[in-house]
Protein backbone atom coordinates (compact mmCIF):
# COMPACT_ATOMS: atom_id res chain seq x y z
CA UNK A 1 0.00 0.00 0.00
CA UNK A 2 1.22 3.40 -0.50
CA UNK A 3 1.64 6.82 0.89
CA UNK A 4 -1.40 7.77 -1.45
CA UNK A 5 -4.20 6.25 1.31
CA UNK A 6 -3.38 8.40 3.84
CA UNK A 7 -3.81 11.45 2.64
CA UNK A 8 -7.18 12.14 1.91
CA UNK A 9 -8.53 14.87 3.36
CA UNK A 10 -11.36 14.77 6.48
CA UNK A 11 -14.62 15.63 5.45
CA UNK A 12 -15.53 19.21 5.83
CA UNK A 13 -11.95 19.96 4.98
CA UNK A 14 -12.07 21.11 1.56
CA UNK A 15 -9.16 23.76 2.28
CA UNK A 16 -6.84 20.49 2.18
CA UNK A 17 -8.02 18.99 -1.12
CA UNK A 18 -5.26 20.76 -2.99
CA UNK A 19 -2.55 20.21 -0.91
CA UNK A 20 -4.08 16.50 -0.99
CA UNK A 21 -4.39 16.13 -5.23
CA UNK A 22 -0.83 17.50 -5.46
CA UNK A 23 0.76 15.42 -2.91
CA UNK A 24 -1.12 12.45 -4.53
CA UNK A 25 -0.44 13.16 -8.13
CA UNK A 26 3.47 13.36 -6.87
CA UNK A 27 3.58 10.06 -4.56
CA UNK A 28 1.74 8.26 -7.29
CA UNK A 29 4.09 9.85 -9.87
CA UNK A 30 7.26 8.99 -8.20
CA UNK A 31 5.65 5.35 -7.70
CA UNK A 32 5.06 4.63 -11.06
CA UNK A 33 8.84 5.42 -12.08
CA UNK A 34 10.46 3.37 -9.27
CA UNK A 35 8.02 0.31 -9.48
CA UNK A 36 7.55 0.74 -13.11
CA UNK A 37 8.46 -3.13 -13.92
CA UNK A 38 6.15 -4.71 -10.14
CA UNK A 39 3.09 -2.67 -11.94
CA UNK A 40 3.38 -3.24 -15.12
CA UNK A 41 3.36 -7.20 -14.74
CA UNK A 42 -0.41 -6.59 -13.00
CA UNK A 43 -0.94 -4.37 -16.20
CA UNK A 44 -0.69 -0.93 -13.85
CA UNK A 45 0.89 1.41 -16.34
CA UNK A 46 -1.75 5.31 -15.12
CA UNK A 47 -2.30 6.47 -12.04
CA UNK A 48 -6.23 6.09 -12.13
CA UNK A 49 -5.79 2.18 -12.26
CA UNK A 50 -3.04 2.21 -9.10
CA UNK A 51 -5.45 4.63 -7.71
CA UNK A 52 -7.85 2.42 -8.26
CA UNK A 53 -5.68 -0.95 -6.91
CA UNK A 54 -4.88 0.83 -3.61
CA UNK A 55 -8.26 1.73 -3.15
CA UNK A 56 -9.48 -1.77 -3.28
CA UNK A 57 -6.64 -2.94 -1.11
CA UNK A 58 -7.27 -0.91 1.33
CA UNK A 59 -11.00 -1.64 1.59
CA UNK A 60 -10.40 -5.40 1.79
CA UNK A 61 -7.58 -4.76 4.41
CA UNK A 62 -9.99 -3.10 6.41
CA UNK A 63 -12.98 -5.38 6.56
CA UNK A 64 -10.44 -8.29 7.00
CA UNK A 65 -9.52 -6.74 10.26
CA UNK A 66 -12.60 -6.20 10.97
CA UNK A 67 -13.81 -9.55 10.70
CA UNK A 68 -10.64 -10.94 12.92
CA UNK A 69 -12.12 -8.17 15.71
CA UNK A 70 -16.07 -9.24 15.88
CA UNK A 71 -16.09 -12.86 14.36
CA UNK A 72 -14.85 -16.40 16.39
CA UNK A 73 -13.79 -19.62 15.16
CA UNK A 74 -17.41 -21.30 16.27
CA UNK A 75 -19.57 -19.01 14.20
CA UNK A 76 -17.15 -19.40 11.27
CA UNK A 77 -17.43 -23.04 11.53
CA UNK A 78 -21.27 -23.11 12.11
CA UNK A 79 -21.92 -20.86 9.33
CA UNK A 80 -19.29 -22.76 7.21
CA UNK A 81 -20.77 -26.58 7.67
CA UNK A 82 -24.12 -25.76 9.29
CA UNK A 83 -25.21 -29.32 9.36
CA UNK A 84 -23.56 -31.28 7.57
CA UNK A 85 -20.84 -31.53 9.81
CA UNK A 86 -20.42 -31.96 13.92
CA UNK A 87 -18.74 -28.40 14.18
CA UNK A 88 -17.69 -28.65 17.75
CA UNK A 89 -15.69 -31.88 16.83
CA UNK A 90 -14.12 -29.58 14.76
CA UNK A 91 -13.54 -26.60 17.30
CA UNK A 92 -12.11 -29.22 19.78
CA UNK A 93 -9.11 -29.62 17.60
CA UNK A 94 -8.16 -25.94 17.13
CA UNK A 95 -5.80 -24.29 19.62
CA UNK A 96 -7.76 -21.35 20.14
CA UNK A 97 -11.70 -19.56 20.11
CA UNK A 98 -10.62 -17.22 17.92
CA UNK A 99 -9.44 -16.90 13.87
CA UNK A 100 -5.99 -17.74 13.24
CA UNK A 101 -5.72 -15.26 10.04
CA UNK A 102 -7.57 -14.14 7.11
CA UNK A 103 -5.98 -14.61 3.61
CA UNK A 104 -6.57 -12.83 0.56
CA UNK A 105 -4.73 -11.65 -2.78
CA UNK A 106 -3.92 -8.48 -2.66
CA UNK A 107 -3.72 -6.56 -5.76
CA UNK A 108 -0.63 -3.81 -5.17
CA UNK A 109 3.09 -5.57 -5.41
CA UNK A 110 4.33 -6.66 -1.91
CA UNK A 111 7.05 -4.35 -2.23
CA UNK A 112 4.45 -1.18 -1.39
CA UNK A 113 2.86 -2.68 1.62
CA UNK A 114 4.66 -1.78 3.87
CA UNK A 115 5.63 1.90 3.14
CA UNK A 116 2.20 2.60 2.91
CA UNK A 117 0.46 0.89 5.32
CA UNK A 118 2.86 2.63 8.05
CA UNK A 119 2.48 5.98 6.70
CA UNK A 120 -1.77 5.05 6.74
CA UNK A 121 -1.36 4.03 10.45
CA UNK A 122 0.30 7.38 11.24
CA UNK A 123 -2.32 8.82 9.64
CA UNK A 124 -5.07 6.85 11.42
CA UNK A 125 -3.24 7.42 14.50
CA UNK A 126 -3.49 11.84 14.06
CA UNK A 127 -7.43 11.97 12.66
CA UNK A 128 -8.49 8.94 14.85
CA UNK A 129 -6.69 8.78 17.80
CA UNK A 130 -6.00 5.01 16.50
CA UNK A 131 -4.16 2.31 18.65
CA UNK A 132 -2.43 0.80 16.23
CA UNK A 133 1.17 -1.03 15.18
CA UNK A 134 2.77 -3.28 13.11
CA UNK A 135 4.14 -6.03 15.34
CA UNK A 136 5.73 -8.02 12.54
CA UNK A 137 5.91 -9.45 9.42
CA UNK A 138 7.63 -12.31 7.47
CA UNK A 139 7.30 -12.68 3.16
CA UNK A 140 8.14 -15.97 1.29
CA UNK A 141 7.47 -17.82 -1.60
CA UNK A 142 3.85 -19.34 -2.03
CA UNK A 143 3.71 -23.26 -2.08
CA UNK A 144 4.28 -24.73 -5.21
CA UNK A 145 1.10 -26.59 -4.58
CA UNK A 146 -0.96 -23.06 -4.47
CA UNK A 147 1.00 -22.00 -7.12
CA UNK A 148 -0.07 -24.62 -9.70
CA UNK A 149 -3.80 -23.95 -8.23
CA UNK A 150 -3.85 -20.12 -9.39
CA UNK A 151 -1.49 -20.81 -12.53
CA UNK A 152 0.97 -18.24 -11.84
CA UNK A 153 3.59 -17.39 -9.83
CA UNK A 154 3.12 -15.71 -5.98
CA UNK A 155 4.42 -14.68 -3.17
CA UNK A 156 3.01 -15.07 0.74
CA UNK A 157 3.12 -11.78 3.19
CA UNK A 158 1.95 -12.50 6.56
CA UNK A 159 1.53 -9.35 8.45
CA UNK A 160 0.74 -9.17 12.27
CA UNK A 161 -1.21 -5.96 13.30
CA UNK A 162 -1.75 -4.59 17.27
CA UNK A 163 -5.02 -2.95 17.02
CA UNK A 164 -6.21 -1.35 20.26
CA UNK A 165 -4.11 -4.24 22.07
CA UNK A 166 -5.39 -7.36 20.37
CA UNK A 167 -2.63 -8.65 17.36
CA UNK A 168 -4.44 -9.50 14.13
CA UNK A 169 -2.67 -11.59 11.31
CA UNK A 170 -3.78 -10.90 7.49
CA UNK A 171 -1.84 -13.36 4.63
CA UNK A 172 -1.75 -11.46 1.50
CA UNK A 173 -0.99 -13.09 -1.32
CA UNK A 174 0.48 -11.43 -4.54
CA UNK A 175 -0.06 -13.32 -7.40
CA UNK A 176 1.67 -12.67 -10.32
CA UNK A 177 -1.28 -11.50 -12.87
CA UNK A 178 -3.00 -8.49 -14.56
CA UNK A 179 -5.51 -7.04 -12.72
CA UNK A 180 -7.94 -5.64 -15.62
CA UNK A 181 -10.71 -8.38 -14.99
CA UNK A 182 -10.51 -8.01 -10.57
CA UNK A 183 -10.45 -3.70 -11.93
CA UNK A 184 -13.49 -4.01 -14.48
CA UNK A 185 -15.64 -6.03 -11.22
CA UNK A 186 -14.92 -4.34 -7.89
CA UNK A 187 -17.24 -2.46 -5.79
CA UNK A 188 -16.65 1.24 -6.16
CA UNK A 189 -14.84 1.91 -2.70
CA UNK A 190 -16.66 3.63 0.20
CA UNK A 191 -13.72 4.89 2.54
CA UNK A 192 -9.84 5.35 2.63
CA UNK A 193 -9.12 4.72 6.58
CA UNK A 194 -9.50 2.45 9.65
CA UNK A 195 -12.50 4.68 10.74
CA UNK A 196 -14.67 0.95 11.49
CA UNK A 197 -11.98 -0.44 13.51
CA UNK A 198 -12.35 2.42 15.80
CA UNK A 199 -15.49 3.31 16.58
CA UNK A 200 -18.37 1.55 17.14
CA UNK A 201 -20.68 3.68 14.83
CA UNK A 202 -17.71 2.83 11.96
CA UNK A 203 -18.34 -0.42 9.84
CA UNK A 204 -20.31 -2.80 12.01
CA UNK A 205 -24.16 -2.33 10.23
CA UNK A 206 -22.89 -2.78 6.85
CA UNK A 207 -19.78 -4.98 7.50
CA UNK A 208 -21.04 -8.45 6.66
CA UNK A 209 -22.23 -7.24 3.32
CA UNK A 210 -19.28 -4.92 2.25
CA UNK A 211 -17.36 -8.15 3.38
CA UNK A 212 -19.61 -10.58 1.02
CA UNK A 213 -18.96 -7.75 -2.07
CA UNK A 214 -15.10 -7.06 -1.92
CA UNK A 215 -14.43 -11.24 -1.55
CA UNK A 216 -16.66 -12.19 -4.16
CA UNK A 217 -14.26 -12.76 -6.75
CA UNK A 218 -11.16 -13.12 -4.41
CA UNK A 219 -10.96 -17.13 -5.27
CA UNK A 220 -8.81 -17.30 -2.62
CA UNK A 221 -9.90 -15.33 0.43
CA UNK A 222 -9.80 -17.74 3.23
CA UNK A 223 -10.57 -18.25 6.56
CA UNK A 224 -7.33 -20.18 8.68
CA UNK A 225 -7.42 -22.00 11.90
CA UNK A 226 -4.42 -23.56 13.77
CA UNK A 227 -4.50 -26.89 15.55
CA UNK A 228 -1.80 -28.78 16.84
CA UNK A 229 -0.12 -31.31 14.87
CA UNK A 230 0.39 -32.29 11.63
CA UNK A 231 -1.74 -35.33 12.46
CA UNK A 232 -4.62 -33.46 12.94
CA UNK A 233 -4.05 -31.93 9.80
CA UNK A 234 -3.99 -34.96 8.25
CA UNK A 235 -7.08 -36.65 9.81
CA UNK A 236 -9.48 -33.40 9.08
CA UNK A 237 -8.08 -33.70 5.49
CA UNK A 238 -9.40 -37.38 5.75
CA UNK A 239 -12.43 -36.40 7.47
CA UNK A 240 -12.81 -33.22 4.73
CA UNK A 241 -12.62 -36.03 1.77
CA UNK A 242 -15.42 -37.93 3.30
CA UNK A 243 -17.79 -35.07 3.62
CA UNK A 244 -17.04 -34.05 -0.16
CA UNK A 245 -17.97 -37.33 -1.74
CA UNK A 246 -21.57 -37.35 -0.32
CA UNK A 247 -22.18 -33.18 -0.21
CA UNK A 248 -21.85 -31.29 -3.53
CA UNK A 249 -21.75 -28.25 -2.13
CA UNK A 250 -18.41 -28.96 -0.54
CA UNK A 251 -14.83 -29.58 -2.33
CA UNK A 252 -11.16 -29.47 -1.57
CA UNK A 253 -8.91 -27.71 -3.98
CA UNK A 254 -6.08 -30.33 -2.83
CA UNK A 255 -5.81 -34.00 -2.98
CA UNK A 256 -3.47 -33.66 -0.26
CA UNK A 257 -2.38 -31.87 2.58
CA UNK A 258 0.19 -28.96 1.31
CA UNK A 259 3.36 -28.82 2.85
CA UNK A 260 5.36 -25.22 1.97
CA UNK A 261 8.93 -25.66 3.08
CA UNK A 262 9.41 -21.92 3.02
CA UNK A 263 7.64 -21.54 6.15
CA UNK A 264 7.22 -24.41 7.26
CA UNK A 265 3.63 -25.34 7.96
CA UNK A 266 1.55 -27.63 6.80
CA UNK A 267 -2.75 -27.11 6.02
CA UNK A 268 -5.47 -28.57 4.60
CA UNK A 269 -8.35 -26.58 2.84
CA UNK A 270 -11.91 -27.17 2.86
CA UNK A 271 -14.07 -24.70 0.36
CA UNK A 272 -17.69 -24.49 0.50
CA UNK A 273 -19.58 -23.30 -3.07
CA UNK A 274 -21.80 -20.38 -2.93
CA UNK A 275 -25.25 -21.06 -2.99
CA UNK A 276 -27.30 -18.57 -5.27
CA UNK A 277 -30.99 -18.70 -4.06
CA UNK A 278 -29.47 -18.35 -0.26
CA UNK A 279 -27.38 -15.42 -1.06
CA UNK A 280 -24.12 -17.43 0.49
CA UNK A 281 -20.71 -16.51 -1.02
CA UNK A 282 -18.21 -19.22 -1.84
CA UNK A 283 -15.89 -19.76 1.15
CA UNK A 284 -13.15 -21.75 2.18
CA UNK A 285 -11.35 -22.79 5.50
CA UNK A 286 -7.88 -23.87 6.10
CA UNK A 287 -6.56 -25.53 8.93
CA UNK A 288 -2.77 -24.94 9.61
CA UNK A 289 0.09 -26.09 11.35
CA UNK A 290 3.48 -25.87 12.11
CA UNK A 291 6.46 -28.61 11.12
CA UNK A 292 8.88 -27.87 14.37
Amino acid sequence: MTPARGLEPAPGSARELPDYIRETNRLSDELLRSHTELLARKNIHRKLELFRVIRLDLDKLTHALTELKVNCAQGVLQDFFGDAADCHAIGRRLTGSRIGHVGFEIHEPLSLVLHGLRHWIEQSKRRLGANMQIRDYIRFPASLAFQKRVAAPAEIMRLWLDVEGQVLMLELFDIYRPLDPVLANSPKPTHRNFHGLFRPDGLAAAHPQRLSRLFAGDEIWHYAFHVALPEDVRELHAEFQRLAAVHSGYFLPYAEPVHNEHDRSFHTKIVRHGIVEQGSARLELEFVTQYQ
